[in-house]
């Protein structure tokens, strides 16, 4: 079992499906959700199930940060993204929402109960501590193999440092390599 957290139009869930049994991918953006399950159907990709929520350390919601917290340019029209104008709709910042936001919802990858997962993938434009948090137990008792971007402003703006990831790394008895930075 194959985990993609952050799954986008799928360019890493293809893979991933062609590698393991099942994949679970989360998308919380509903436009890229529907570009993913046409690229899944177009590629004859039956062994991903998709999730249209996103991952964090608990159940909550979760709103489109403000233009102030994005990296892109956010095109909006009677509170709707533009999808075609948006220049990267992979790397729209979602934050926690409160009970009057729009929302959609996040939980913990703990609470699906998964089984035999070999390959956890974290792309949650900053959020990645709170979405590995929230996978303690899967990771404990699965051992995957755990990849993820770390991008230093926008985990700062979830409160979380790079030390901190070391830290719950390493409480798991994981050890991390830098595969590529810039």
């Amino acid at each position: 079992v194959a985990v993609d957290a952050g799954a986008y139009i799928g360019i890493h869930t293809m893979t991933m499906a062609r590698c393991f049994r099942t994949v679970h991918a989360f998308e919380p953006q509903t436009g890229i959700l529907q570009v993913l399950g046409g690229n899944l159907a177009l590629n004859e990709r039956s062994n991903v199930v998709t999730h249209p929520m996103a991952l964090y350390d608990r159940k909550t919601g979760m709103k489109l940060a403000s233009q102030e917290r994005q990296e892109v340019d956010l095109p909006m029209r009677n509170g709707q993204i533009l999808y075609r104008k948006l220049s990267n709709a992979a790397a729209l910042t979602f934050e926690v929402a409160n009970e009057m936001d729009s929302q959609t919802a996040a939980i913990p990858l703990d609470e699906l109960g998964l089984k035999n997962v070999k390959l956890i993938k974290v792309d949650a434009q900053g959020a990645d501590l709170h979405v590995l948090r929230g996978a303690r137990e899967t990771i404990a008792s699965c051992r995957p193999i755990i990849l993820f971007e770390w991008e230093q402003d926008l985990a700062a703006s979830h409160g979380t440092k790079l030390d901190d990831l070391h830290t719950f790394l390493s409480e798991l008895d994981y050890d991390v390599a830098v595969l590529h930075e810039t």
